[in-house]
C-alpha cells in the first residue's frame, strides 16, 4: 500500500512567486495504516508554516514525489516506509514504527515524519546523495516502579523454660542421643509352669518380676524371685519337691507404644527341699540341696491400660547343678536336666 504526496521544486516556485505545491495521492488499498483525512490535516499544518499548499488528488504533474509505503494493507500496521523522489537530492527513505503509537496519534505522527523529510531532502547541501534511512519510534512508557519491600521480620526470643531437678538417671538421659523411653522401671507378678527333663518331673509356682532399664535405652536389668512345688507318686510312695530361687541377667527390649518385646540371658541360684513319704518296705526321709541353671528368657508384653501390661513369658536352659529325688535307688522327681518354663502375668510401668 502506499500513500504519494507530490509537489513542484519549492526554490523554483518562490522565484516566480508562486507558493510551493504538494499533490497528496490516495492509495489503491482499501484500508490506510493512518487516518487519511486527519494525515492530510496534519500534513498540511506543518509544511504550511514552511510555505507549502498541500493538495488531494491532483492531477498536475511534480517534479517530487512522496510516498508512504506499507504492506499488508492493513489500519494496524507496524512499519510504515515514506519515501521522497525528485531535485535536488534525488532519493530518500524513512522508515517509522507505529506499532507502540496510540490509534488516536498514528495520523499526527506519520504527518510529521513526512514532513520532516520532504524539508530535510529539499537541501540543496544533500545533492547528490541517493538514499538516507531514518529510523524512529514512539517513546517507550516509563517502566513501572518497583514495589516496596516488605518490612523485616520480627523475631522474638523467649527465655528457656526454667529447668527442673531430675535425678541422675534422667539427667544422663537428658545428655543422651536417645529419647527418654516410655518405661523406666517394670514390677509385676506372673504364674509359671516349669518342666524338668531328668527325670520328667512338673512344677507349678509363681514369679515376681522387676526390670530396671540401663542408660542405654535398649538395654535392662532383670531380677526375679520365684517359688514352686510339684508331687510325685510311685510304687514305693510320695514325693514333694520345694523350690526357691533368685534370678538375674539382662534383656535387650524394643519398646512401642502398646507392644514390647525382650530376649535375654538369666542366671538362676535357688535351693530344692525333697519330702518323701514311705509306702511298702521303703523308708521316708527329707533332704535339700542348692541348685544352679542357666536360661534364655523371651517375653512378650501388651499394654492394658495406662502403665499396666499383660506378659507373656518363655524361658529354656538347663540346670547345672540340680537335686534329684531318689526311692531306694529309683528316681522321683528333680530339678535336674534340661528345662522348659512358661509364665503368665501382669506387670506396672513407672
Amino acid at each position: 500500500m502506499a500513500l504519494a504526496v507530490a509537489g513542484t521544486d519549492a526554490r523554483a516556485q518562490a522565484a516566480g512567486g508562486t507558493e510551493p505545491s504538494l499533490h497528496v495521492l490516495t492509495s489503491d488499498c482499501d484500508v490506510h495504516p493512518v487516518d487519511w483525512e486527519a494525515f492530510v490535516a496534519a500534513l498540511r499544518v506543518e509544511l504550511g508554516a514552511e510555505g507549502y499548499r498541500v493538495d488531494q488528488n491532483s492531477g498536475s504533474p511534480a517534479p517530487i514525489v512522496l510516498s508512504i509505503e506499507a504492506a499488508p494493507c492493513e489500519a494496524n500496521v507496524s512499519n510504515v516506509e515514506i519515501v521522497v523522489n525528485g531535485p535536488p537530492s534525488g532519493r530518500f527513505t524513512r522508515t517509522i514504527s507505529l506499532g507502540d503509537v496510540a490509534p488516536a496519534l498514528r495520523a499526527r505522527t506519520a504527518a510529521i515524519a513526512s514532513a520532516e523529510l520532504v524539508l530535510f531532502s529539499r537541501k540543496p547541501a544533500l545533492a547528490g546523495r541517493t538514499e538516507t534511512l531514518i529510523t524512529a519510534q514512539s517513546p517507550l512508557p516509563a517502566p513501572a516502579p518497583p514495589p516496596p519491600a516488605p518490612p523485616p521480620p520480627v523475631v522474638i526470643v523467649l527465655p528457656p523454660p526454667p529447668a527442673r531437678p531430675d535425678p541422675s538417671y534422667d539427667a544422663y538421659l537428658a545428655q543422651s542421643r536417645h529419647p527418654r523411653p516410655s518405661v523406666l522401671r517394670l514390677v509385676g507378678v506372673a504364674g509359671e509352669f516349669t518342666h524338668y527333663s531328668g527325670p520328667a518331673s512338673s512344677l507349678f509356682g509363681g514369679r515376681v518380676m522387676s526390670e530396671w532399664r540401663l542408660p542405654w535405652n535398649e538395654f535392662a536389668v532383670r531380677v526375679d524371685l520365684a517359688g514352686a512345688t510339684g508331687g510325685f507318686d510311685t510304687e514305693l510312695g510320695h514325693v514333694t519337691l520345694w523350690t526357691a530361687a533368685a534370678m538375674a541377667g539382662g534383656e535387650w527390649i524394643l519398646t512401642g507404644t502398646n507392644l514390647a518385646a525382650a530376649v535375654g540371658p538369666m542366671m538362676e541360684v535357688g535351693y530344692t527341699r525333697v519330702i518323701g513319704r514311705a509306702s511298702a518296705n521303703a523308708d521316708q526321709g527329707a533332704g535339700g540341696g542348692s541348685t544352679f541353671a542357666a536360661v534364655l528368657l523371651a517375653s512378650l508384653r501388651f499394654r492394658v491400660a495406662g502403665d499396666l501390661w499383660a506378659a507373656l513369658e518363655l524361658d529354656g536352659g538347663g540346670e547345672l547343678s540340680g537335686i534329684r529325688a531318689l526311692i531306694d535307688n529309683q528316681s522321683a522327681g528333680s530339678t535336674a536336666g534340661a528345662l522348659l518354663a512358661a509364665r503368665l502375668g501382669a506387670a506396672y510401668s513407672f
